[in-house]
């Protein structure tokens, strides 16, 4: 639904009045293009938006004061969650349509959030409101990002020319999106993973498999769609950031997260951990404290909140073993550091899969349930 026929042709239409319209107006008739159809698709969520745009420029435009800085920043994430949080009420049911109303309103808060962090308190020129909206909805973006910070876009927007061979690319990462989310994500590690593991006796074997499941699927559809919006992004002529980096193969968590979602996690080092732990001059504080607010933002649960704690803890054993560790001297033979990168992907790889196990889950009940089940509890 999200990425079907309608989707299609707003790229197309999109794409095309891009290109004919004058370099001076291109980029607002853009963000134009995209509030339209987010009003269209999800009005609440389009208001939403607005509301934020008019109240988070003025901010931008009058306000340097770090203290208002700040607690504007706290109040706007939390008004993402409560938002969330009372539309989601609204459905008795959960269903794949239910995630609609508040479509966009996650990766555009992050967008928000980073401007009236680093651009309020700058003494350098403040953009105009048309700029800044151009930013906030550049149609790549909108919906399901990836992350890119003001000043990436604004030199790309001073860059950008038609490009055959861009756009050659950018409907390569298009297919190449589509196939992922649809043929990957959806067919083989859903329906196809599904007939296999139902032949499976409930065991932590399959827990185990289930998981993988949940997080390959997951993987597929998520890279899927940042190659949609990158591809997307390139047939305007602008290049996006990439989002995933062959997370699988990251030797410590700390590197997964420097490939798994990017653009994200990184907006969460820059704008909640680094803050942080200038203040407090402790990194497990503020790494604990970034994956919380990131778990968060995905969603106001106590699965993500467990989730985003898991991986906060994580990446704070991490980082004290790196501390032990580092007066050691690694022996020089090349087979025994290969061996020793080896444990550390598949040490990664198991901490991040025993992970999807929280995600996978509708709440913890259901999680204590699942993991008793299979464990013959």
């Amino acid at each position: 639904m999200l990425l079907g026929p309608f989707f299609l042709l707003t790229v197309v239409i999109c794409t095309g009045f891009y290109w004919l319209l004058p370099r001076s107006i291109r980029h607002y008739a853009a963000a134009a293009c995209a509030l339209s159809c987010l009003a269209w698709l999800a009005p609440l969520s389009a208001l939403f938006c607005a509301g934020l745009t008019i109240l988070s420029y003025g901010l931008i435009r009058h306000q340097r004061s770090k203290l208002v800085i700040y607690g504007s920043a706290i109040a706007i994430f939390f008004a993402l969650l409560i938002f969330r949080e009372l539309l989601k009420g609204s459905f008795k049911e959960q269903s794949e349509f239910s995630f609609v109303p508040w479509l966009g309103a996650a990766f555009f808060s992050l967008r928000i959030l980073h401007c009236v962090l680093v651009i309020a308190p700058s003494t350098s020129t403040k953009p105009r409101f048309g700029e800044y909206c151009a930013y906030l909805f550049f149609p790549p973006t909108l919906l399901l990002g990836p992350f890119q910070n003001y000043a990436d876009f604004e030199r790309e927007v001073r860059r950008s020319r038609f490009d055959s061979n861009l756009m050659s690319i950018g409907i390569e990462r298009f297919v190449l999106g589509y196939f992922k989310i649809v043929i990957i994500g959806s067919y083989i590690f859903g329906v196809k993973c599904n007939q296999l593991l139902s032949t499976f006796a409930p065991s932590f074997f399959r827990f185990y498999l289930e998981c993988l499941q949940y997080g390959f699927s997951l993987y597929a559809k998520f890279s899927g769609y940042s190659d949609i919006a990158i591809g997307f992004g390139l047939l305007l002529g602008i290049r996006l950031p990439e989002n995933f980096q062959y997370p699988f193969f990251a030797k410590n968590i700390a590197e997964f997260w420097r490939n798994w979602h990017a653009s994200v996690s990184g907006w969460c080092r820059d704008h909640v951990s680094f803050p942080i732990y200038a203040s407090t001059r402790s990194a497990g504080v503020s790494s604990l404290v970034a994956m919380i607010v990131l778990g968060l933002w995905h969603e106001c649960s106590s699965r993500y909140l467990l989730w985003g704690t898991y991986h906060g803890i994580g990446i704070f054993v991490w980082q004290n073993w790196q501390k032990l560790t580092s007066s050691i001297s690694w022996s020089e033979n090349l087979l025994i550091r290969r061996i020793g990168d080896v444990a550390s992907v598949l040490l990664t790889f198991n901490f991040v899969v025993l992970s999807f196990a929280i995600t996978r889950s509708h709440d913890l009940d259901t999680l204590l349930q699942t993991i008793r089940r299979f464990t013959g509890e």
